[in-house]
């Protein structure tokens, strides 16, 4: 068990309603918009689900036990909700639906345009309309743009986005070079879509319900959180004209490797996590020789890999994961779904909660990735079973009476709807306005969350110095600069992935390894009303920078802390990347073309990360609101990577194995695949087809025309033939445009997408409709094609500035936040202190 303050003892108590007096109704089909709403659920939100009459099609998605009315992924991503059933169809649903969001405060949708003008419905129109303040739409391509109304599936939308196309490298790619590109397992792509959507939700909801907020309506979509996740890879395309694929995606040394039990990730990405790692191989000769410096490990990799193998056959993934523990080296164990269960520390962290199902038996999900301590209080985790008892998946319509009983009237008719043709101009958010937030993170996932921060109104100060630079302020394109060209001052703020993450904050050089520094950054406390860190567990704390002693110049202090497996024992100590992350969480083993090695994920991991931080920052705001309390949020990035394989690890307990990983495949649908088509200016092309019902495969068996396929076949056939499908499909696209295949099957209402590159994201009408691509500039880069945030809010982008260079607002704030004069800071600047 765990306590508050990190240090095992008591248990975490029953998290608060933070959210209580909020009305949430959820009308949509999707697990976007269900893991959406259930987040909000976590947060003490009551949650209307919205059904029709014979229930939701996510209840029979995926795997269903025998007999069962909810899937494994509906039961995940519907937890403590209640359920009403209409039928949209009739005028009495209908009108029994504008009541029901006359009532709601949020309601969260997944229906495209043309839904919302079969029902005679102006979508942007709702907020406003009764009590409804905020209408979220989530679907696959957005409320409008040419790709709107795509038919669409998680496949195609995710391959859609970007990631797919560099996914998996490494050994992955080594293994299979032929291979094409491959989705992320299950329903994350989806799942990645409702987490962003409750950071939306909960900026907007900051301050609730004594803030003011204008009626507004969100536009997301699927496929915009997927490139979102993907930005710094994306943006290499049009600032340095660089293309990332599968091949180039190699870690230098170790990485993935293969065990005697199965797969471990061992990363030592930095020269002393080098020499602690040869020191817990037992100081092998070769390892000093081939390995003194990164530049001998890089031209050594293949050397030192062979080496190494070794001593890795030789010990199980649990052996050598206490062996990474013991020497301080990243790294952990591919876990499968039976190992999350048995995992010391999320059990020690309590992060899986007991639900019920509708048949009666519990199982274990997982909760939100963060602990919370009060000050003044205990500390808790927000979660579907936050309450003493567990929350309970519903039966379709199971509270229909209960909350149809006392709707009020529906408000009078809005206008006519209509669909926009394109996004209006950006603007600035005021939602966090008046917040200070101090950024001491670095890398990917910290500074992501303190851009969403931003980009909601929040004055972000990044701390940082010569001393402890953002490895990404000299980071091009890969391997582009030299190790000791990147020491130089020149290379400083050159780096337009940092720009990615960064955007829009202010820059104080202020070193707080000296104590001028640490004392500097109190001051700034003081007046904060958020920090977020990202050291390892332990290092605030011995600078003197730690929660307890912070808040004794700010007791109203939301203190964030970020680290790969939260600050708790065992593992707290220990530190890690994304491709940590990934093993430990179990997204690595349920991700591969099969089950003979796993993925290795990189930076849209990261990303993910930074959703959950940014995420767990607004919870604390509404924590410490609530409270009148000094907060403390305990963030485990390998618990935001396993939020999002919730429905596996529910499915694994009802059935005792999972499905996954199937490469591109699906368990149930065929065809569900990627086809190579003629290449795109030197690069192989693929276009990605799913097919969901007896009508499509009709249809698209039909115009392939192929004496092999059959049109009459139906889904059990069609799974049945899949390898003789995939064949025929295959020969179909491999002499064709990829382009033309895809306006040709989404004519005939097929699924089809390209698995795109960033090149084919940066030249996409739909994308340049929805105004994603925006233009900032750099005071040393000059002009950079930037992606904005993907949140439309009230059909606009959120404004932006370019990132700041390093120091680059010491003067306001020195000067003016820090009462420093001019001559003083001159003095700092030359003792390193402000440089």
């Amino acid at each position: 068990m765990s306590t508050g303050n990190g240090q095992p003892g008591e248990p975490l108590v029953p998290a608060p309603a933070l959210l209580d007096s909020l009305r949430v109704l959820e009308y949509g089909e999707s697990a976007a918009s269900a893991f959406a709403a259930r987040m909000l659920g976590d947060l003490g939100a009551t949650v209307t689900k919205v059904e029709p009459p014979g229930g939701s099609e996510l209840r029979r998605e995926g795997y269903t036990p025998d007999g069962g009315d909810s899937s494994a992924l509906f039961a995940y991503t519907n937890a403590g909700k209640r359920s009403v059933t209409l039928d949209d169809t009739s005028a009495e649903g209908r009108e029994t639906l504008r009541r029901l969001i006359a009532d709601c405060d949020v309601l969260v949708d997944s229906h495209r345009g043309s839904h919302w003008q079969e029902l005679g419905t102006d979508f942007e129109a709702l907020p406003g309309s009764g009590r409804c303040g905020l209408a979220v739409s989530i679907t696959p391509f957005g409320r409008f743009g040419p790709h709107a109304e795509w038919a669409a599936t998680h496949l195609t939308a995710h391959h859609a986005g970007g990631e797919a196309y560099f996914f998996h490298g490494g050994i992955g790619y080594d293994r299979y070079p032929d291979g094409p590109p491959l989705r992320v397992p299950a329903s994350i792509a989806e799942l990645d879509a409702g987490s962003a959507a409750v950071v939306g939700m909960l900026g907007w909801l900051a301050g609730w319900p004594e803030a003011e907020r204008e009626p507004t309506f969100l536009d997301l979509s699927w496929h915009e959180a997927a490139m979102s996740l993907c930005r710094q890879d994306i943006v290499k395309w049009p600032n340095d004209r660089y293309l990332d694929t599968r091949a180039l995606r190699e870690v230098a040394v170790l990485g993935l490797v293969e065990c005697k039990d199965g797969w471990a990730e061992v990363l030592p990405a930095q020269q002393h996590m080098w020499e602690r790692l040869v020191e817990a191989a037992g100081n092998p000769p070769w390892a000093t020789e081939l390995g003194e410096t990164a530049d001998h490990r890089i031209a050594h990799t293949e050397e030192l890999n062979q080496l190494f193998e070794p001593w890795l056959r030789e010990r199980t993934r649990h052996e050598i994961f206490d062996a990474l523990r013991d020497f301080d080296v990243p790294g952990g164990p591919v876990r499968l779904m039976g190992d999350l269960l048995t995992c010391e520390q999320m059990r020690l962290r309590e992060f899986l909660q007991t639900v019920a199902l509708p048949d009666g038996t519990t199982a274990e999900i997982p909760a939100q990735p963060y602990i919370v301590r009060e000050a003044r209080g205990p500390a808790w985790r927000p979660g579907p079973a936050s309450g003493p008892e567990p929350a309970a998946t519903p039966s379709a319509g199971e509270h229909s009476e209960e909350v149809l009983r006392d709707l009020p009237a529906a408000p009078a008719a809005g206008p006519p709807p209509s669909i926009r043709a394109s996004a209006d101009p950006p603007r600035p958010l005021d939602w966090l306005r008046g917040t200070r937030v101090l950024d001491l993170t670095w890398y990917q996932a910290g500074p992501y969350a303190n851009m969403i921060l931003c980009a909601f109104g929040a004055e972000i100060l990044k701390i940082e110095s010569h001393r402890r630079i953002d490895p990404f302020r000299h980071s091009r394109r890969h391997q582009s600069v030299s190790l000791a060209d990147r020491k130089t001052d020149d290379w400083i703020d050159k780096g337009y992935r940092f720009n990615e993450d960064n955007m829009g904050k202010r820059s104080v050089a202020m070193d707080i390894s000296q104590e001028r520094g640490r004392d500097f950054l109190r001051r700034l406390v003081a007046d904060a009303d958020v920090l977020i860190e990202g050291f390892r567990p332990g290092t605030i704390e011995r600078l003197g920078l730690g929660f307890d002693r912070l808040i004794e110049v700010n007791p109203r202090l939301v203190m964030v802390s970020l680290s790969a497996n939260g600050a708790t024992p065992p593992d707290g100590h220990m530190s890690g990347y994304a491709a940590v992350f990934g093993a430990t969480s179990g997204l690595s083993g349920l991700s591969g073309y099969d089950r003979s090695v796993p993925a290795e994920y990189r930076g849209p991991l990261d990303q993910r990360v930074g959703t959950a931080v940014a995420m767990a920052t607004l919870a604390g705001l509404h924590a410490r609101d609530r409270s009148d309390s000094a907060i403390h949020v305990d963030v485990a990035a390998q618990e935001a990577g396993a939020a999002l394989v919730g429905d596996q690890l529910l499915e694994w307990q009802l059935r005792g194995c999972v499905a996954e990983p199937l490469g591109n495949r699906h368990e149930q649908l065929a065809p569900h695949n990627v086809y190579q088509c003629l290449p795109i200016e030197g690069e192989q092309a693929y276009l990605v087809i799913a097919v969901e019902t007896d009508e499509q495969w009709a249809r698209l068996a039909g115009r392939i025309g192929d004496w092999r396929l059959d049109p009459r076949w139906d889904a059990r056939a069609r799974k049945a033939q899949e390898h003789t499908i995939d064949e025929a499909i295959a020969d179909w696209t491999r002499e064709r445009e990829r382009d033309e295949l895809v306006e040709e099957l989404q004519a005939l209402g097929v699924a089809a997408a390209p698995s795109a590159t960033a090149r084919d994201l940066y030249l996409d009408e739909h994308v340049r409709a929805r105004g994603l691509w925006e233009s900032v500039e750099h005071p040393r880069m000059g002009h950079l094609e930037v992606l904005a945030l993907p949140w439309l809010v009230n059909g606009s982008r959120i404004a932006t500035e370019a990132a700041p260079t390093l120091g680059q607002h010491n003067d306001y704030v020195y000067g003016e936040l820090l009462g420093v004069r001019a001559e003083e800071l001159a003095q700092l600047v030359a003792e390193g202190v402000a440089h």
